[in-house]
């Protein structure tokens, strides 16, 4: 990181944020597991959830049909994998993706960041490494923390499964953290970059959700990443390689567009 000063100072100024959310994450995360020793044979409760409404349980990425909360698969892809988790960590990324430029440039500390002797490039790709550090250590705290605490409650889900829904769940946070990234570096606007990156995060969730009760939608559920790392039940099939690079796809693509439009700016005011 020496040769990454951008980085390294990046990293820096987050620590004590990237630890209360990798803390948070870890807490509510036993919090769940703690739970699950208490409904394991609980049949009636899982026809109880059979029985909602099936555009509620689409909503939060329940596979109505396949469900029952006394499997380790089920329980932990609708817990943690489906929804909560997940959008957490797309909130983490947004957050870091919106401030890292736009904040910056709001605070007037941009002329700073840009002081060192590297290239505008450099500067961005320095932050979308950030970025994926960032959302790679909340992914690591959840993977040990689901493993580790499974064992605890006789819970085991897969665990190439487990690792390859982590993998996948850090790609979704990193592609909504490039599109803030990329707002950001064109419009110098925090608020835009967060709005921006939140309402294409709330829309490719409500296509992949919907887009099995909406038929006009189905066709469209191909662009959202949260069809690829949770639209197949990864906890209980796995997500197969050709989703996890259809993801780092998503994710390389605003990031690309960031360097582009962040060296083309001009930035006098």
């Amino acid at each position: 990181m020496r040769s990454l000063p951008i980085a390294r100072r990046a990293l820096a100024d987050r620590r004590r944020s990237l630890v209360i959310w990798a803390v948070g994450i870890v807490a509510y995360t036993a919090m769940i597991l703690a739970v699950f020793p208490s409904l394991r044979g609980q049949t009636n409760l899982t026809d109880v959830m059979k029985n909602y409404p099936k555009p509620l349980l689409v909503m939060f990425g329940i596979d109505s049909e396949n469900f029952d909360l006394g499997s380790a698969t089920s329980f932990v892809n609708a817990y943690l994998y489906s929804a909560i988790i997940p959008m957490l960590v797309v909130v983490l990324c947004v957050l870091f993706g919106a401030d890292t430029l736009a904040g910056e440039e709001d605070r007037n500390l941009l002329d700073l960041v840009l002081s060192y002797p590297v290239r505008r490039r450099s500067v961005v790709l320095q932050k979308a490494l950030v970025l994926v550090i960032e959302a790679a250590a909340v992914g690591a705290a959840l993977f040990l923390t689901v493993w580790i605490g499974g064992l605890a409650v006789d819970l085991r889900p897969p665990l190439g499964n487990l690792a390859g829904a982590t993998v996948g769940l850090v790609a979704l946070g990193v592609v909504f953290g490039g599109v803030a990234l990329a707002v950001g570096a064109a419009t110098g606007s925090k608020a835009a970059a967060s709005g921006a990156a939140a309402a294409v995060a709330v829309a490719t969730y409500l296509i992949w959700s919907m887009a099995k009760l909406v038929s006009w939608l189905e066709p469209l559920r191909w662009i959202s990443p949260f069809w690829y790392t949770s639209g197949t039940n990864p906890i209980a099939n796995g997500v197969a390689p050709r989703d996890l690079a259809a993801v780092v796809v998503m994710a390389v693509v605003p990031i690309a567009a960031a360097v582009l439009l962040f060296e083309r700016r001009d930035l006098r005011r």
